[in-house]
């Protein structure tokens, strides 16, 4: 599969909405998502309490939610002839870990998804999915793994991973190609000094 997206930060790279397109033998989608990442919820409760509490504080800053809704129109691919017109997935997850702003320096999490699901079952139905994950992000480098056991009608194991490198900050801040040729260069210059 081939992804690609466009994606829009709001409030300071909390709330963001985008379109995109998946493609492969598969099949093809377009699609559009809008949510929420590292959002500090709870942090009103501790700007409302009457008197300053660092323990709070601290408490209501180490705890965050994450969430997002994508919906998606399904194309047939080349591997097979029957899909789902449409896909829709609902995902949320509870963050916990130190936090910079909004950027992770240290985090676990832990979330559900429901999938509407793209292949059909005998009666041409969306078979629906719904999976737990968990992972970990140290600051730009995250990994993560999920599992569709909680459907109870699995029979094997069947699970994911992901491990990602997110460069996101540094891409959209001027110009990222120098920035990007300029860490490179960075990283192998402390290579050398170490070798």
């Amino acid at each position: 599969m081939i992804d690609t997206s466009a994606t829009k930060w709001l409030m300071e790279n909390v709330l963001f909405a985008g379109l995109g397109f998946s493609t492969g033998t598969l099949y093809h989608e377009v699609w559009g998502r809008a949510g929420a990442r590292h959002w500090a919820v709870f942090e009103p409760i501790a700007k409302a309490w009457p008197e300053p509490n660092n323990i709070l504080s601290t408490v209501v800053d180490m705890v965050r939610v994450s969430g997002l809704v994508r919906y998606g129109r399904v194309f047939n691919g080349a591997a097979f002839e029957s899909l789902a017109q449409q896909s829709s997935v609902a995902q949320g997850s509870v963050d916990v870990g130190w936090f910079k702003g909004n950027i992770p320096v240290f985090v676990l999490f832990a979330g559900l998804t429901i999938d509407s699901g793209i292949f059909l079952d005998h009666q041409a139905d969306a078979l629906e999915e719904r999976y737990y994950s968990f992972g970990v992000r140290i600051h730009r480098f995250t990994f993560e793994t999920w599992n569709d056991q909680i459907n109870k009608k699995d029979f094997g194991t069947t699970y994911g991973t992901r491990v990602t490198w997110d460069f996101y900050p540094d891409c959209l801040n001027g110009d990222w190609l120098s920035k990007a040729k300029a860490y490179v260069q960075q990283t192998m210059e402390k290579l050398k000094q170490e070798l």
